[in-house]
């Protein structure tokens, strides 16, 4: 705390201007060691719980970072995305350098890096870029990324980077429209389902977040195809590990699959809502009462009472 309020005097008092003055960086490929100590400067500067407060000079310190992001030292990169991934890009005016220097399909690049710590940390970048506002999601989604995201998934020794791949196509799901298309006919549910199945309890917080993002982007009649029984039993099967993190999106999409059965049973004629019977048949009601034992959360309590309202009707 006493570094980071150290940090924020000296930026009050102009240093960071005076550095963004004095150096100029062009080319970052081979760095000099100017270029390496200004990374490090710019690492230390961004990297804590909240950005500095840069004002008119946070274009400036984007810009460099841009162009630190080119770097093929691995040091120098390293710091430039960590950075990256410290800021907030709510404000255009700081998301331009972005847009100008290329740098989300920099990192899109980078995703596939064979270095773990470079390709997560390029993602937890794009996120911050790319979903800080409308004019950075647009940007972040005409680069393509989800064949890249879908590699990083298959990275089954590497499970930081398989959750940041999930978290980021997590988000693209969560934009709806045509991308839901495109993170499904990449293959990439089989391996949400996979990491509900097998991964840590960090993966599965990751996996279900997806399937809650696809549960909302998606009409009833476009939901049905695309999730199915098993995927749906391991999601229940998840509200056990108590954890908020897991909960909370679990709800979510159990909301959203039995109101979407609900729909589907009523344009049918079906004599009961399928989804709700596969929760019942499943111990739904065991797992949803006890989330409502546990949890001090009003608005998941009652969500989850509207869950069992609902398989219960």
């Amino acid at each position: 705390g006493s570094c980071a309020a150290l940090r924020d005097l000296l930026v009050a008092q102009g240093s960071a201007k005076i550095v963004f003055a004095s150096v100029q960086v062009q080319d970052a490929g081979q760095p000099g060691p100017v270029t390496q100590k200004l990374a490090t400067f710019l690492g230390r500067l961004c990297c804590w719980d909240e950005p500095p407060a840069l004002g008119e000079d946070a274009g400036q310190l984007v810009t460099h970072l841009a162009i630190l992001s080119t770097s093929n030292n691995e040091t120098v990169l390293l710091q430039a995305l960590q950075a990256l991934a410290s800021l907030s890009f709510r404000d255009q005016a700081t998301l331009l350098p972005i847009v100008k220097h290329a740098v989300l399909e920099r990192l899109v690049f980078l995703f596939e890096q064979p270095s773990s710590e470079i390709s997560v940390w390029a993602a937890r970048a794009a996120r911050k870029a790319a979903f800080g506002n409308m004019i950075g999601m647009q940007a972040f989604l005409l680069t393509e990324p989800v064949p890249a995201l879908k590699e990083m998934l298959l990275r089954v020794e590497e499970p930081l980077v398989q959750r940041e791949a999930c978290l980021l196509l997590a988000d693209i799901l969560a934009v709806g429209g045509p991308h839901v298309r495109e993170v499904v006919d990449a293959g990439c549910l089989p391996l949400f389902t996979g990491l509900l199945r097998e991964g840590s309890e960090e993966l599965v917080s990751a996996a279900v977040l997806a399937f809650a993002a696809l549960s909302t982007s998606c009409t009833p009649q476009g939901l049905e195809p695309l999730v199915d029984d098993d995927t749906t039993r391991l999601i229940l099967g998840s509200l056990d590990t108590q954890s908020s993190q897991i909960v909370r999106p679990a709800l979510r999409f159990l909301e959203n699959i039995v109101k979407a059965g609900k729909s589907l049973q009523e344009q049918r004629g079906l004599p009961a809502n399928r989804v709700a019977e596969l929760l019942q048949a499943s111990g739904g009601g065991e797992k949803l009462k006890a989330v409502m034992e546990v949890s001090d959360d009003r608005t998941t309590c009652l969500r989850a009472m509207a869950i069992l309202h609902a398989c219960c009707a």
